[in-house]
């Protein structure tokens, strides 16, 4: 489709520094408020919402603009809560040294921040706080809230008053990579794109072995999480537990059949996965099972398989790799309605939703 026009002369871009590893968490929201005070705008968005940035807002210091708030699972406190007995088995515990190994010290500087933040003692007073509590209290209209897909506004609509907290939902925004058009494999190969589910994909893994499939398949693993899965054969872990770049795992998506995407019911009602998104953007299609997210973007088995359980995940891998010359014309319908979803999620399609929200 066509690239349309976007007058950006009224969007400015201002640069400012906060230290993530400060233990002052309230000074920083407090340092980035005061200098938010002197841009000279009539709107400032938001792409995270931290609790302690909010408190400060409704309780310290006012910030006289619009201000519109991306959530990416702040209201996830709000959904139902569901129980699931799933009767798996956890993961083989892995050797500390090989877990230290894995660690790169990229890695390791973001697990200092995160152990930083976790004994700061702001963010540990503001657990006492829901965050549906920090949205309310002392709202007024220049407040404004964003979720990034259409399911988490439809299904927050029974739960919080969204006309009256001026939250409303633009589509997960995606561009369209690079569609490669590749020859089919000798056999299907299936993957885990990015962080995944690991207790899921290791009991998957049992199922698998117990069906003992004779044909060849892989199991590919394009992340840095693969506990539990060295013994078997039929699951590859290129990175090595090294963190790759996204030009990496981009050529390691390109011959994949479908993307797995383990995520049980009782997760992303009111936020949203990557990994729908990554499907979605490679064009990939998809295996999962059940659940809010996944499933809204996957209706009607549009892009991929929907199963109830892993048992039938694994019985219709199963059923791929014997099948696989007959799968393939599957596979190509899926991409062709991938393709719609990818154009519908696309910048260019979302402009007049993008205004409507942000206007």
């Amino acid at each position: 489709m066509g690239s349309s026009v976007v007058n950006t002369s009224r969007i400015k871009f201002h640069h400012i520094n906060i230290f993530r590893s400060s233990l002052l968490s309230l000074l920083n929201s407090l340092k980035l408020i005061h200098k938010l005070k002197k841009i000279k705008c009539e709107k400032i968005i938001f792409l995270s919402t931290p609790k302690v940035l909010m408190y400060c807002l409704k309780n310290i210091v006012s910030l006289n603009k619009n201000k519109f708030f991306v959530l990416h699972g702040e209201l996830e406190e709000l959904a139902e809560k569901i129980v699931i007995f799933d009767g798996y088995e956890d993961r083989p515990k892995e050797n500390i040294y090989k877990k230290i190994k894995k660690i790169g010290l990229n890695a390791l500087h973001e697990k200092a921040i995160q152990t930083i933040n976790i004994i700061d003692p702001f963010t540990k007073y503001l657990k006492k706080y829901s965050f549906r509590k920090l949205i309310e209290k002392n709202h007024d209209s220049s407040f404004n809230y964003v979720v990034i897909s259409k399911h988490i506004f439809d299904n927050l609509k029974s739960k919080i008053n969204v006309d009256e907290l001026n939250i409303d939902y633009i589509h997960y925004p995606q561009l369209s990579n690079k569609n490669e058009n590749l020859s089919k494999n000798s056999y299907p190969k299936f993957a885990i794109f990015g962080y995944g589910d690991s207790k899921m994909l290791y009991n998957l893994n049992l199922i698998l072995k117990n069906l003992n499939i004779q044909s060849p398949f892989e199991i590919r693993i394009i992340g840095m999480d693969n506990r539990g899965t060295s013994s078997f054969p039929w699951v590859t872990f290129p990175s090595n537990g090294k963190t790759l770049t996204r030009n990496e795992m981009e050529s390691l998506l390109i011959d994949i059949d479908f993307n797995l995407i383990l995520y049980t019911k009782d997760r992303y009602s009111l936020s949203c996965s990557g990994s729908i998104i990554e499907a979605i953007s490679y064009c990939k299609p998809i295996i999962h099972l059940e659940n809010p997210c996944i499933s809204f973007y996957n209706k009607n088995d549009s892009i991929g398989f929907e199963c109830p359980d892993l048992i039938s995940i694994a019985n219709k891998i199963k059923e791929i790799v014997l099948n696989y010359n007959q799968e393939l014309a599957n596979i190509e319908s899926f991409k062709i309605n991938l393709e719609k979803s990818r154009d519908f999620l696309s910048p260019d399609n979302n402009l007049k939703r993008f205004s409507q929200v942000f206007n």
